[in-house]
């Protein structure tokens, strides 16, 4: 579970208005559910310019997510469409 950032820039900009929970707490709850919080690694950074800059996709934070979870053999829970454009780099469950 890589990102608590990007929660915390969603509920800042009024994509999240209906979620009231912290960024504590969703950490909290996290561990409790069995998840494994990610820190940036080098790994991840390098990887980042092996993910496409696609020409409807230009999030820089995205890209990273992607290139993390490419690296960490793992799959992004997400809602956002963008995430499917990169299906032969990440699996994306929603």
């Amino acid at each position: 579970m890589p990102s608590n950032h990007y929660h915390l820039d969603t509920q800042k900009i009024g994509k999240l208005p209906a979620f009231y929970a912290s960024i504590e707490e969703i950490y909290q709850q996290g561990i409790k559910d069995g998840f494994t919080f990610l820190t940036i690694q080098n790994q991840h950074i390098y990887n980042y310019n092996n993910i496409a800059l696609l020409e409807d996709h230009h999030d820089p934070f995205d890209r990273l997510l992607i290139a993390t979870a490419n690296v960490e053999d793992s799959a992004i829970i997400s809602s956002d469409e963008k995430f499917m454009l990169y299906p032969d780099v990440v699996k994306v469950i929603w």
